[in-house]
């Protein structure tokens, strides 16, 4: 994943892309913290590849393993935005 702040320093932005790995899973750690820090700054997290298809909802995560979607849905009522490649979307799989 690649977090870049913005020109504004209030907002942050994070490109996930496939495959998802602990990396990923830090990035979506980080995008949180920053929201609670700063509460008043925006995130964006932009999903491609395969990294559409982990933030589907009602995943099954054994006990102990991170679960994307409940990730991203923090990102989101902190006020984040998620976005998703539309191309990426249509793909089979």
């Amino acid at each position: 994943p690649t977090i870049c702040r913005l020109p504004d320093s209030r907002r942050h932005q994070l490109s996930a892309i496939a495959p998802v790995t602990e990396h990923w899973y830090n990035a979506l750690r980080l995008a949180s913290a920053l929201i609670k820090k700063n509460p008043d700054g925006q995130i964006t997290v932009f999903l491609m590849a395969d990294a559409v298809l982990a933030a589907k909802t009602n995943q099954r995560t054994p006990d102990g393993y991170y679960n994307v979607e409940r990730m991203l849905k923090r990102v989101l009522t902190g006020k984040g935005d998620v976005l998703l490649c539309g191309t990426c979307m249509d793909a089979p799989g």
